[in-house]
C-alpha cells in the first residue's frame, strides 16, 4: 500500500485496520511512555488495564488495548528494534 502519511494517519485514526505498536522496555530512543503520550493526543480510550503476556511460563512484557483496534505492546529486555 502506497500513499501519503496523511492517508495512513486517516486509516489509523478511523480504526480501519488493527494496529499493534511494539516498544522494547529498554528502548532509549522511543520509550513506551512517549508512545502512550502520543496515543492520548489521538484521544484513544483505554479498553481495560495494562496486562502481562508470557511466552510459555516466562514473562515477556505488557500490553494495553485501546478503542478502534489499537494495542500497545512492550517487550521485556528489548531495545529499539523489537520486530
Amino acid at each position: 500500500m502506497r500513499g501519503s502519511i496523511n492517508e495512513y494517519k486517516r486509516i489509523f485514526i478511523n480504526g480501519a485496520i488493527r494496529v499493534w505498536l511494539f516498544s522494547g522496555d529498554f528502548d532509549d530512543q522511543v520509550p513506551f511512555t512517549d508512545t502512550e503520550k502520543n496515543i492520548l493526543q489521538l484521544n484513544r480510550v483505554k479498553a481495560g488495564e495494562w496486562s502481562s503476556w508470557n511466552v510459555k511460563e516466562q514473562h515477556a512484557g505488557f500490553y494495553q488495548a485501546y478503542d478502534q483496534n489499537l494495542t500497545v505492546i512492550t517487550v521485556k529486555a528489548a531495545g529499539h528494534m523489537v520486530p
